[in-house]
């Protein structure tokens, strides 16, 4: 699609892996999933700390004081946001400034995205960031990253609905961590494909639904490690 590789940021301290990259109509801000033991500690750390969570409620105006969000995910965003920041305002002050910005990634990488939407979102309402004519966040297998506080405010940031997207897959256990018992929630607009086991119509595309947090279901972990394989970006892309 013609996208070019504007800016490479990567975090040694918690191994963070961002890529800009863009083409005449579009930034896209791609955060990688997790793929190492460091990333898998940030995925395990997800109680929630107060201090943190007002601390950086206080720097992203979008969100509402008393938020509750996963420690690990903002630690790691945290650890690679003023560098983000500065390249996407680099973009926005071009020459050619991109039409649509767009905020991606899988996995944990999906979770770091949502928190970089609403970062940017908030910049450029504060003025801090050039005007963002059409803000947009696609994820795969991203799990949840807060309460419903966080939801909200994700929800609210978008000018309509289908400027963002959670793909997820009724057979991948990753998105439903960490649990909506303990006060986590996906916002509105994961899209959800059915299980493979489902039949031929699940790698077509069809039974393809957009809605608010599934839930737990059981169907979620239907085989012990079964969802590793399916949790990959490539079984994402082949559905």
């Amino acid at each position: 699609q013609g996208l070019k590789l504007v800016a490479e940021i990567i975090d040694e301290s918690l191994s963070g892996h961002v890529l800009l990259a863009r083409n005449e109509s579009a930034l896209v801000v791609t955060f990688r999933g997790s793929c190492n033991i460091q990333n898998v500690l940030t995925d395990l750390d997800y109680r929630d700390d107060p201090a943190l969570s007002e601390a950086f409620a206080a720097q992203v105006s979008a969100l509402p004081q008393g938020v509750r969000m996963h420690r690990g995910f903002v630690h790691a965003y945290s650890a690679m946001r003023g560098r983000i920041l500065s390249e996407v305002r680099r973009e926005l002050r071009g020459p050619s400034p991109p039409v649509d910005l767009i905020t991606t990634g899988h996995s944990m990488g999906g979770a770091l995205a949502m928190l970089c939407a609403l970062d940017i979102a908030s910049a450029a309402e504060s003025g801090h960031l050039a005007t963002v004519p059409r803000l947009r966040s696609y994820t795969f297998a991203a799990p949840r990253v807060g309460d419903a506080a966080f939801a909200e405010a994700f929800e609210g940031i978008f000018h309509t609905a289908s400027d963002h997207w959670a793909l997820q897959l009724g057979d991948d256990a990753v998105p439903h961590l960490p649990f909506a018992a303990w006060g986590f929630i996906h916002p509105d607009g994961v899209g959800l494909l059915p299980p493979a086991e489902s039949g031929d119509s699940a790698r077509d595309g069809l039974g393809f639904t957009r809605g608010g947090d599934p839930g737990d279901p059981e169907s979620a972990f239907p085989r012990p490690g079964s969802w590793v394989d399916c949790h990959d970006i490539e079984e994402y892309m082949a559905r």
